[in-house]
C-alpha cells in the first residue's frame, strides 16, 4: 500500500482525535484552455476568452506559500494543458520543490521542450502523467483531436534518456489512457508500448460522458466480451513486463459501464452495511482550486457549484478550510448523501477511498 495513503488515513483520524487536521493534498488547475480537441474532453467547449480569469502567477505562488505553512504533503497541477502557462509553470514548480512538498503534473505533453525537460529533470520534479490513448499515431491523434502522438512518444523518450544521463529516478513517467469503444483493441497494445518507453505504471479511466454527442465512443453491452477478453490479455501482458494498471479494479467493478453512474458503486450494498461506513474521505483531507478561484475538495468537481467551498480571491485556504460550507459537506458525507456531480466520480478517487477506508477499518 502507498505510503501516502496510511498518511492520508492519519490526517483523516486527526479529525477524530483532535477535533482538526490539516489538509493532506492540494489541487489546482493552472488554466482551462488546452492545445487539442479531445473527443471526449469539456475544456474545449469552455470560452476560451475566460483564460483572463485564471490565477495570477502572485496568486499561485501565493497559494503555494499558504499550502506549505498547512503542511500539505502534495501538489497536482491540472489543466486544461499546464504548459499553456508559460511564464507560470516552471517557476510554480520549482516552487512547489523548494517547499518541500511532492508535486505532480498531468500533460498531454505537445508542448515540453528539451530544455523544459531537462529543467524538470533538475528540480527534482516526483510525477509527470502524459495522456495517450493509443499506441496507433492515428487512432490517438484521432481521439486527441490534434496532432499530437509522435511529439508524446517523442518527449517521453527524451525525459527517459536524460534521466539515465543524469543519473536521476525521478519524475517517475506514468500513463493515463482514456478506454473508450475505439480504442478496445489497442489496450494490450498500450502496455506494450509503455514497456517500450520504460514505463511501469498505467491508469485506464473509463470515459465519462462529461458532454453530449460522443455516443460513437460509449462501450455498449455489445462491446463487453469483447473488452473483457482485451483485459484479460492485457493483464497478462502487463504481468510479463511488470507494469502496474488499475485494469483489475475496472474489471471487477464494471467500471467501463458505470463511469456515468459511479454513485451506483460508491454506494453499493455491501458498503452500505459497513459500520461507520463514509463514502468519501476527501473533505477531510483534499483541497482543489479551479481556475477563477473556487475551492471544492474534489478535482474531479472542479469549480462546480454542488460542492462550493469558498473562493482563494476571498479567503485564505486555511480560513476556507475550517469555514461553514466544507464542515456541512463533511456533514453530509457522514449521512452518505451524495452530491450528484459524485455519479461522474474519477476511477483514482474511488481506489484511493477504498484504501483509506480498508485502514482505517483497522
Amino acid at each position: 500500500m502507498d505510503i501516502r495513503i496510511s498518511e492520508i488515513a492519519e490526517r483523516v483520524t486527526g479529525w477524530y482525535k483532535e477535533g482538526y487536521a490539516y489538509p493532506y493534498k492540494l489541487d489546482f488547475f493552472v488554466t482551462n484552455r488546452c492545445n487539442l480537441k479531445c473527443r471526449f474532453c469539456q475544456f474545449p467547449l469552455l470560452e476560451q476568452k475566460n483564460y483572463k480569469n485564471e490565477l495570477s502567477k502572485d496568486m499561485l505562488f501565493s497559494l503555494i506559500n499558504e499550502a506549505s505553512k498547512l503542511d500539505v504533503k502534495i501538489i497536482g497541477i491540472l489543466g486544461g494543458e499546464p504548459f499553456l502557462r508559460k511564464d507560470v509553470i516552471l517557476p510554480l514548480m520549482s516552487l512547489i520543490k523548494n517547499k518541500g512538498i511532492d508535486g505532480s503534473l498531468v500533460t498531454n505533453g505537445t508542448l515540453l521542450s528539451t530544455k523544459q525537460i531537462k529543467e524538470i529533470i533538475k528540480i527534482k520534479w516526483d510525477l509527470i502523467r502524459f495522456s495517450l490513448d493509443s499506441s496507433s499515431e492515428k487512432l490517438h491523434d484521432f481521439l486527441r483531436g490534434g496532432k499530437s502522438f509522435n511529439k508524446v512518444i517523442l518527449n517521453i523518450k527524451t525525459f527517459q534518456k536524460f534521466k539515465k544521463e543524469l543519473s536521476k529516478t525521478i519524475p517517475a513517467i506514468e500513463i493515463n489512457t482514456v478506454i473508450c469503444r475505439k480504442n478496445i483493441k489497442d489496450i494490450p497494445e498500450i502496455i506494450k508500448l509503455a514497456s517500450k518507453l520504460e514505463i511501469n505504471n498505467i491508469l485506464f479511466l473509463p470515459m465519462i460522458e462529461f458532454i453530449d454527442n460522443i455516443e460513437y465512443l460509449k462501450i455498449r453491452d455489445k462491446d463487453i466480451t469483447l473488452l473483457l477478453q482485451q483485459i484479460k490479455k492485457a493483464k497478462k501482458i502487463a504481468e510479463k513486463y511488470n507494469i502496474i494498471t488499475n485494469l483489475d479494479t475496472i474489471e471487477h467493478d464494471s467500471l467501463f459501464t458505470k463511469a456515468n453512474h459511479m454513485e451506483k458503486i460508491i454506494l453499493s450494498t455491501d458498503k452500505e452495511r459497513e459500520k461507520d461506513f463514509i463514502p468519501c474521505y476527501l473533505p477531510w483531507y483534499g483541497l482543489n482550486i479551479s481556475t477563477e478561484g473556487i475551492v471544492t475538495p474534489c478535482a474531479a468537481a472542479s469549480g462546480n457549484p454542488e460542492l462550493y467551498c469558498g473562493n482563494v480571491h476571498e479567503s485564505n485556504l486555511e480560513t476556507i478550510w475550517k469555514n461553514k460550507a466544507f464542515v456541512r459537506l463533511r456533514k453530509r458525507m457522514i449521512r452518505r448523501k451524495l452530491p450528484e456531480v459524485c455519479s461522474k466520480c474519477c476511477v483514482p478517487l474511488l481506489d484511493e477511498n477504498k484504501q483509506i477506508r480498508g485502514l482505517l477499518a483497522k
